[in-house]
């Protein structure tokens, strides 16, 4: 008996929400061709009825949502963070690759200056 009087219950309840949609509806429909700030009035109410209806579905779209920002916040977090570390390392290269060719160059300088004074001395020693 009191399974089947709450689900008479239910059903009313059911009933009385599609008459207040239907209800909605109409007022929408005056509204437009009234004025857009009925509009926004009528689409605030459906917006509640909504909430009333799926606060818990809301609820877990929004928790879902703020999951999926955190998530992709923080891939694009790592991202940013290995594109810094392939920057610093790419950096770091140049500078070995700088240093290197420095010292490439110090010691060609160095073999030409020993070779012109090579040159000097034997140039000395043939006088």
């Amino acid at each position: 008996m009191w399974c089947s009087s709450t689900t008479h219950i239910r059903d009313d309840a059911d009933d009385s929400k599609i008459v207040l949609l239907l209800l909605m509806l109409a007022l929408i429909k005056k509204m437009i061709i009234i004025t857009r700030r009925g509009i926004k009035m009528v689409m605030g109410m459906l917006m509640l009825l909504l909430l009333h209806l799926k606060m818990m579905m809301i609820m877990m779209m929004v928790m879902i949502m703020m999951m999926v920002v955190v998530m992709v916040v923080v891939v694009i977090m790592m991202m940013m963070m290995m594109m810094m570390i392939m920057i610093l390392v790419m950096m770091m290269m140049m500078m070995m690759m700088m240093m290197m060719m420095m010292m490439m160059m110090m010691m060609m300088m160095m073999m030409m200056m020993m070779m012109m004074m090579m040159m000097m001395m034997m140039m000395i020693k043939y006088n």
